[in-house]
């Protein structure tokens, strides 16, 4: 037995091998306790900030039940499916612009929940009086409408909330303050999520044409080599540096 806990020093720690109470020790062999991804993130040094410690306690939570957070996950992705189909089922708001008055619209989410379109309930020649499309990566805020007041505080105008884009301030008042609320942070919602998209467009745009660019690159490469090499092979040197050249 000796000569096995030689080849293996753990061997001399196992209390069932030697049959005693407890492990045998053994110099030169350090006993280290890990911490336990169950029982909780190992205590933190007090010179670590506060924000660490958190981020370390909720990495390691997600670490000892993945399922939960995979619930988790799927609750939002389900939560957020419906207010999006929410949007896209439409809402009847107030329009107001300005010295063209108000008008009665039916607000919506585009079914690919890229625009935000709207168009009044008014009809002339079978056509909408007032209607108006919006891309939601170009809008740059949704924010409720306050008064504006003279040496006082401006507060929120009731149900009233405004879209602002380059060039373009969309103003609509919804029929209820839960309505405004529930139309804002989807709005919110969506926006954040098409800007990630378009980012994401131009990322693989940029990145398929700097392959393509490669791909040529490659080609002509082959290309001059193989002129080179007919052209040395008739002694024509000069000829072939020149098509080098000029590519």
């Amino acid at each position: 037995m000796e000569a096995l806990t030689e080849c293996c020093p753990c061997l001399g720690l196992c209390p069932c091998l030697f049959g005693d109470d407890k492990p045998k020790k053994r110099s030169g062999t350090r006993m280290v306790e890990l911490p336990s991804l169950g029982g909780g993130a190992a205590p933190a040094s007090a010179d670590e900030p506060d924000g660490v410690r958190q981020k370390a306690r909720s990495v390691l939570g997600k670490l000892a039940n993945p399922v939960a957070s995979i619930q988790e996950s799927r609750a939002r992705d389900a939560a957020r499916k419906v207010r999006t189909a929410s949007l896209q089922a439409g809402a009847v708001m107030t329009l107001h612009q300005g010295k063209d008055g108000a008008h009665q619209v039916r607000v919506t989410l585009s079914p690919d929940g890229a625009m935000i379109t709207w168009q009044s309930l008014a009809m002339q020649n079978n056509q909408p009086v007032v209607s108006g499309v919006l891309a939601l990566s170009e809008l740059h805020e949704v924010k409720a409408v306050r008064e504006a007041r003279l040496l006082r505080s401006s507060g929120e105008v009731p149900c009233q909330f405004s879209l602002v884009a380059d060039g373009q301030t969309v103003r609509l008042e919804a029929e209820s303050e839960a309505q405004k609320v529930e139309w804002m942070e989807a709005l919110q919602e969506r926006c954040a999520s098409e800007k990630d998209a378009k980012s994401e467009r131009k990322m693989g745009h940029n990145m398929r044409r700097r392959m393509e660019m490669e791909e040529r690159r490659k080609e002509a490469e082959k290309r001059k080599a193989a002129v080179l090499a007919t052209c040395q092979s008739k002694g024509m040197v000069h000829t072939a540096q020149a098509m080098m050249n000029r590519g």
